[in-house]
């Protein structure tokens, strides 16, 4: 999307006065090693959140929802669609946004209140439930909840990671901080949650034990270092005086590049490999591999 900027102070013509929550652009560090640690932090919800929705989602929608893999996989499927439209409108709107705090940090700080909540409906134990169709429904609202809230973090929280500053080399040295974190934290939640669900399936832990973990433990987890991004970190990038109208010509105009389309297919096909693999692979541990699986006879069902 393009946009026009107001011109910086160096400029000798005259300016508007910089918008709320913006610096001048100046070269070297701007950022104290705190402020860059809290915001690196801030991605343990990116890293995590995703690779505990890869790994046991899906398991949890036909082993504990008890949906059939068909409707499970129908859920998952129209809340991504959903993800794809809400992605680019939250860009638009908080590309719109000018408070006293920026453009950025509201929405985090709104999102990561929300995250314990959609959380809680993410993960509810509706297995007893009586109705295929309203656990189906609930599953999709729930989803939609979930995706909506995500984006809604997730979307203001990559932005501000190009105008936390305005130095290129401090710039890379922070992100490469926030990958790092959101590496150890989708490692790190996935390991804590196999052993959840090892504990459950072995009879060592309640289904309310393991939705609170789920939703308390892992909410808590994601939402208290995105409430310390919001309160203690800032925007420093020139901000847009009139951001351009949304104009999907622009939007897929990259397409019309073959190197773009190249990178784009060389990005989806391993997306594609991971998420096949993460999603089975608990399958696969518990009804393919003797070892792993908490029954006696392999192939029947742990629940």
């Amino acid at each position: 999307m393009s946009m026009s900027y107001a011109a910086s102070p160096a400029d000798s013509a005259p300016s508007a006065p910089a918008p709320p929550g913006s610096t001048p652009q100046t070269s070297g560090p701007q950022m104290s090693g705190a402020e860059r640690a809290v915001f690196a932090l801030g991605d343990v919800f990116g890293g995590g959140a995703a690779a505990t929705l890869a790994v046991l989602y899906l398991f949890y929608l036909t082993d504990i929802v008890g949906l059939p893999p068909g409707l499970a996989g129908t859920t998952v499927v129209v809340s991504k669609v959903w993800d794809a439209i809400n992605h680019p409108l939250m860009g638009i709107i908080t590309d719109r946004t000018r408070t006293r705090w920026g453009r950025r940090r509201p929405w985090i700080f709104a999102g990561a209140l929300l995250l314990p909540p959609a959380m809680a409906g993410l993960w509810a134990p509706i297995g007893d439930w009586d109705s295929q169709s309203a656990k189906v429904w609930f599953v999709i609202l729930a989803h939609l909840f979930w995706t909506t809230v995500a984006s809604i973090v997730a979307v203001p929280y990559g932005s501000l990671s190009t105008e936390i500053t305005t130095d290129p080399d401090e710039r890379s040295r922070v992100n490469v901080l926030r990958l790092g974190c959101a590496t150890f934290s989708a490692v790190g939640c996935t390991l804590v949650m196999n052993a959840l669900v090892n504990a459950f399936t072995e009879g060592h832990l309640s289904m309310t034990t393991l939705y609170l973990s789920l939703f308390l433990g892992f909410g808590t987890f994601f939402a208290v270092p995105l409430l310390f991004v919001a309160r203690f970190t800032h925007e420093r990038a020139p901000v847009a005086e009139h951001p351009d109208a949304f104009n999907l010509k622009v939007v897929i105009s990259p397409f019309r590049i073959a190197s773009f389309r190249r990178l784009t297919a060389m990005y989806l096909c391993p997306s594609i490999t991971i998420d096949i693999v993460t999603s089975v692979i608990l399958y696969y541990a518990l009804y393919a591999v003797p070892e792993f699986a908490p029954s006696s006879s392999p192939g029947s069902s742990p629940w």
